[in-house]
């Protein structure tokens, strides 16, 4: 579920790319301030293999939205 203020800006950030990643990836909660994001699974302490899957979902992540943050 996606919620925001501006419709508009939400749609156009969410690109077919970005929509095809969260669709293969596995289900994060991500919430984002306008200027910082959280992620998160699991509402406890993350195990270090989860902490590492995490990562590299972060930067997978990151690869698909840098261009678009200003």
């Amino acid at each position: 579920m996606l919620k925001g203020e501006v419709e508009e800006t939400i749609r156009s950030f969410f690109n077919d790319d970005l929509i095809k990643f969260f669709e293969k990836e596995e289900i994060y909660h991500i919430e984002c301030t306008g200027e910082a994001l959280l992620l998160f699974k699991f509402l406890r302490l993350a195990r270090t293999e989860e902490i590492s899957r995490m990562l590299e979902y972060s930067e997978a992540l990151l690869e698909r939205i840098e261009p678009t943050v200003v």
